[in-house]
């Protein structure tokens, strides 16, 4: 499954020298958790997240630290997004695996990906996204993978129970190969058996 067929979309995006509170506000009144930031072409240059303007909450309150452990005022705090934005950014392209998505957010510790098609950011992939595809019901799974298996060479049944999907038939040389891809490819499958009956 590709990204595009999942992401959220359109995007909201900024520009570099977008403040902090109007990013802060924009995240809050879209429901948002992330705001690409883009140059004046339109391409990705960083991302602002729910986490990088959280931080700038973290500063003590003066009234419940009588002996602050440093001086809060060293330093003035960030104004634009330019200043705390991450750079650069994971981004995937539009026809990248699903999968493959998943396991960046996992290795990388990100919740969200920008998907772009060139350099414009065309849509958001969370890991709420993600977690989307197992929500499916089986009888919907099943509908698909039916309609996907009467491509596949041979006769072939399936059934699915919590996403795993059984399959069973016969075929030519490779079917049983392209009926597991088949049925992978639907979206919600978490798991693929396959039986290849002996031709009578």
């Amino acid at each position: 499954m590709r990204v595009e067929e999942l992401m959220t979309s359109p995007v909201h995006t900024a520009a570099p020298d977008s403040s902090l509170k109007e990013l802060a506000r924009n995240l809050v009144e879209r429901g948002m958790g992330c705001v690409p930031i883009v140059d004046a072409a339109g391409a990705l240059i960083g991302i602002v997240t729910e986490a990088d303007l959280m931080r700038l909450e973290l500063h003590r309150d003066p009234r419940r630290h009588l002996r602050p452990d440093r001086d809060e005022r060293s330093s003035p705090p960030p104004a634009t997004a330019a200043e705390i934005m991450t750079t650069p950014v994971v981004a995937v392209p539009v026809d990248f695996d699903v999968a493959d998505a998943a396991r960046i957010m996992i290795e990388q510790h990100i919740t969200r990906i920008p998907v772009v098609d060139g350099e414009e950011v065309v849509g958001i992939v969370s890991r709420t996204d993600l977690l989307r595809l197992l929500t499916r019901e089986d009888s919907r799974i099943a509908a698909d993978v039916a309609a996907r298996l009467a491509d596949v060479p041979g006769e072939w049944t399936s059934r699915v129970e919590e996403g795993v999907v059984t399959l069973v038939g016969s075929g030519p040389h490779n079917a049983e190969r392209i009926a597991h891809t088949v049925a992978w490819a639907v979206p919600g499958v978490v798991g693929v058996q396959v039986t290849q009956e002996a031709d009578p």
